[in-house]
């Protein structure tokens, strides 16, 4: 069970880097503990002429466009200008739009819905099942293995201040390094190292005891 224990452990800070990161992630964050939602919009105006972004999905190019959108906020229906709208095709006026906003919450501004965020399509769908299925096979092997070595496992379990402070060390290491991103939101570069280091603490603590004990 310590095996699968540590790969589990290492999966759930990996797992804490998977997603929307840096002021996008803050913003998202808000707009949900706001009660924000999806919602259709119908285009009011479409600002100067939408931009190429040089992809294209079943030979449709997609475009990059600024809009006009009045939005029925709580406290009224107000006229908002959203950038970076992605849609197959150019948009034109009076075209439904899917837009995220909090109704309650007009100061957060308008953007468009997460759903056509690739990135986090891809996290969600793709990166962090393979995080788990990954770390699930090597908590297996881990625990396999020590079950192969009961004689040392129970040796090593032995309070030994040598063998077990650094460990100690090397886990609480680990859990400070996943601390920023369970509090904030860092761009991806960072988030990413944080999760790494975090995930290899209680790895470097099982490899520390080996060594020693």
């Amino acid at each position: 069970m310590l095996g699968l224990g540590l790969a589990l452990t290492s999966a759930a800070a990996l797992s804490q880097a998977v997603g929307p990161d840096g002021a996008h992630g803050r913003w998202l964050a808000e707009v949900n503990r706001a009660g924000g939602r999806t919602h259709q919009l119908t285009v009011a105006k479409v600002i100067g002429t939408p931009q190429s972004t040089g992809a294209a999905q079943r030979n449709v190019e997609e475009f990059s466009s600024t809009i006009v959108v009045t939005v029925p906020f709580d406290s009224g229906p107000r006229q908002v200008t959203v950038d970076g709208v992605r849609t197959q095709g150019e948009l034109e006026q009076g075209r439904s739009i899917r837009l995220l906003y909090a109704p309650s919450r007009p100061d957060l501004g308008v953007r468009p819905a997460g759903d056509d965020d690739l990135s986090s399509t891809v996290g969600r769908v793709v990166v962090r099942p393979v995080i788990w299925i990954l770390s699930l096979v090597a908590g297996l092997s881990t625990a396999v293995a020590m079950h192969r070595r009961e004689a040392g496992v129970a040796r090593a379990r032995r309070f030994e201040p040598w063998v077990h402070l650094p460990a100690a060390v090397f886990l609480a290491g680990g859990a400070a390094l996943v601390v920023p991103l369970l509090t904030g939101f860092p761009d991806t570069a960072t988030g990413w190292g944080l999760a790494a280091g975090a995930a290899a603490g209680p790895w470097l603590a099982l490899a520390w005891i080996v060594r020693t004990s």
